[in-house]
This record gives structure tokens, sequence and C-alpha cells, in this order.
């Protein structure tokens, strides 16, 4: 069997596990689910489900809508049967729209024993009903992530969520890049953002990182930009030296 293979992107997103409600639909790094944000230890659930149902419902004074969905594949836990997932009624209030039939990879994370969808810039979540192109997309990452299927991979993405007003589905961007050889990953790994922003470059050898890695990330601020990079060396997969620099640039 081969071995599951959990992808190192997370530490991009941890800005991205906001409110519900008043987002701005702009603030996704990179147009991918991050696996590793998902285990069992964890109070997040990622997963690939068929919707069976939908009733709206209120909540503390919040309108929603409950999505009941059929587990295909659950990507952070082993689990069988049904799940219930939340998301506010509203697209304005960052809701997240599907369909009754629709194929669907969804994010949410747990609070009072109920999972709730991310807002909709940052919720890793989509139905293949709205947007296929995307959902293929995803679909084929999560399977040669969680299963290890052989091959090199490259992705693309739309340089922004929106444009005009509807999706962007213009993936002309570089997304990520890797090889996965005798069920794991091996060679070299990069990881861009929406902006072209190259933000994780490495070396995997036998699924375990060696030499010389980069991280980088930019933080826009009010009156200034940060830039944190991060330099680490490895050895059969444990961080040996790093070194981090930060630019400031001010407007």
């Amino acid at each position: 069997m081969k071995a599951k293979i959990a992808l190192c992107i997370t530490i991009f997103i941890l800005n991205c596990q906001g409110l519900l409600y008043g987002c701005d639909c702009s603030t996704s790094v990179f147009d991918l689910p991050a696996i590793n944000e998902y285990n069992s230890s964890s109070n997040k659930i990622l997963f690939k489900g068929i919707l069976v149902g939908a009733k709206d419902t209120i909540i503390n004074g919040d309108y929603l809508v409950a999505y009941k969905y059929d587990s295909i594949t659950n990507y952070s836990m082993e689990h069988n049967g049904s799940l219930l997932i939340f998301t506010p009624a509203s697209s304005a209030s960052c809701g997240f729209e599907d369909q009754i039939g629709s194929k669907s990879i969804v994010s949410a994370y747990r609070d009072d024993d109920r999972y709730f969808t991310y807002r909709e810039d940052c919720t890793k979540t989509v139905s293949e009903h709205s947007d296929p192109k995307k959902f293929q997309q995803w679909n084929k990452y999560l399977t040669s992530v969680s299963t290890g299927v052989d091959g090199y991979y490259e992705f693309k993405q739309p340089t922004k969520y929106y444009d005009g007003g509807t999706i962007d589905t213009s993936y002309k961007a570089p997304l990520l890049e890797y090889t996965i050889q005798d069920g794991t990953l091996n060679g070299s790994y990069s990881l861009y953002s929406r902006t072209g922003i190259l933000i994780e470059t490495g070396k995997y050898i036998e699924g375990k990182k060696y030499g010389t890695w980069v991280y980088r990330e930019v933080q826009d601020n009010i009156d200034h930009v940060v830039e944190i990079v991060t330099t680490s060396k490895y050895h059969d997969g444990r961080v040996m030296e790093e070194l981090t620099k930060r630019t400031y640039k001010y407007w």
C-alpha cells in the first residue's frame, strides 16, 4: 500500500481562518486546500462528499443552511456515513452555495459539536456544480497526495478569486509542482502564491525534506509591507539550521 503523503503547505494559510462574516474575498494565498491542516487531532475536517440534503436553520440568531453530505473520501479522519455542515445562508455573508446531488470538496471547523465552513475566500470548499474546473483540480491533487499516485504534477491557478463579479476560471498562474515516485515525494517541490511569489521551495528524497528549503510570506499592513523569508536546512526530514529575515517596506 502506498504511503499517505503529507504536503507541508500550511504555514501560509494561518491567517485564512477568519470569521464567517464580513469577509473580503481576496485574501486566499493559493488556490488549493492544505491537507496538513486536517488530521484526527484537530478541530478541522476535509472531505469529498455528495450533497443529499439542505435545510434552512437559525443558530444563535444567525441564519444558516445545514448541508447533509454522504462522505466519499475523508482526508482528515476515518468516518463512515453522513456529515452535517453549517454555512451562512447568504453568499454576501460568505456562505457556501451547493446543489443537491453535486459532489463537493468541503473543509470545515468544529464549534460546539457542529461543523461550520470558513469564510468564502479561504473556505477551501468547492462544488463540482458551481466550479467544475476547480473541483477537478482539487480532486486530482488530493487523490495524488493522499494515496501516493506516481507521476509529475503541475498545477495552475487564477490570480484572483473573482473577476468582474464572477469566479475567475483563468488558470494561467503557476501554483504547485512536485513529483511522486514509488508512492512518495521525490525531487523538487515549488509552491506559488496567487500573486506569483514563490512561497515554498525545496527538495524531497523518499518523502523527507533534504537540503535547503526557502519559505516566503508577504504581509500587507496599513502603512507597510513585511516580507518574511525563512531559510531552513534539512537532513532526513529534520531541520538542522534555520534563519529568518524580515524586510520592511513603508508606503
